[in-house]
Parts: structure tokens; C-alpha cells; sequence
């Protein structure tokens, strides 16, 4: 590694928005780039939006989170428990990410990415398509 990081709260939230910017990359290369829409179709080709949806990812998803994420994070010498926690957690964001029972979220809705946000991303009408 690079450096030598030591655990601490701040390198855990940071770990855990870098891998929310992480997705966030991964999820728009898949939704530009047609040689990689063709895997992450199936994600979109749920009739249902819950858990399950959020979890239809194709291998080439898993890669570009390593090469993008993991790998960078391992040269750079973040601690093996610091991943093994925010993994798991960020995967857990995408049920909230992913449900129908969370309504429009007031103020929230202007500064992060929410459920309904979502809902409209995961639309199959026209108005609605590469809209956010």
C-alpha cells in the first residue's frame, strides 16, 4: 500500500461516500455506455422495484466497483475492516434506495438522492427516461 491508514470515524464515512460516488460512477458508465447497458438492463428489467431489483447486477457491474473501488482503496492502504464494513452497509443502502414505502421525503428531496428519486430513475415512460 501506499500509506498506511489507520481506522478511524472519519475514514469510515469517508469509505462510505466514496463508495456511494463509486456506484454513482459505475451506475452512469452503464447507463452511457451501450456495451455495458446491455448488462445493466437487467436491472432495470424488474417489474417490481424492491431488494430483489436492486440486487439484479450482471458480473461486469461487480468488476467495475473492484477496478474502481477496491483496488484503488487496497493501494491506497484502506483497512481490510473498513471495507469489510462499509460494504455490507452501502449494499444495505440499496434497499432504502429501492422501496416503495418511503414517500416524497420534503427538503431531503433537493439535497440527496431518495427513494422516489429513484422510482422516477427506474420509470418505463417515455417522459421519464435519462431524466436523472
Amino acid at each position: 500500500a501506499i500509506f498506511s491508514i489507520q481506522s478511524s470515524i472519519a475514514v469510515f464515512i469517508i469509505a462510505f461516500f466514496a463508495l456511494d460516488l463509486t456506484g454513482y460512477l459505475v451506475h452512469r458508465i452503464d447507463h452511457e455506455i451501450n456495451f455495458f447497458w446491455n448488462s445493466h438492463i437487467i436491472h432495470h428489467s424488474s417489474e417490481d422495484f424492491n431488494l430483489a431489483c436492486a440486487l439484479r447486477q450482471s458480473i461486469s457491474t461487480i468488476v467495475k466497483v473492484f477496478t474502481i473501488f477496491l483496488l484503488p482503496a487496497a493501494l491506497l492502504g484502506v483497512p481490510t475492516n473498513v471495507i469489510a464494513i462499509v460494504a455490507p452497509l452501502h449494499l444495505f443502502a440499496q434497499f432504502w434506495y429501492h422501496t416503495q414505502h418511503i414517500d416524497k421525503m420534503g427538503w431531503l428531496e433537493k439535497i440527496i438522492v431518495t427513494p422516489s428519486h429513484h422510482r422516477v430513475h427506474h420509470a418505463l415512460n417515455p417522459e421519464y427516461l435519462d431524466k436523472n
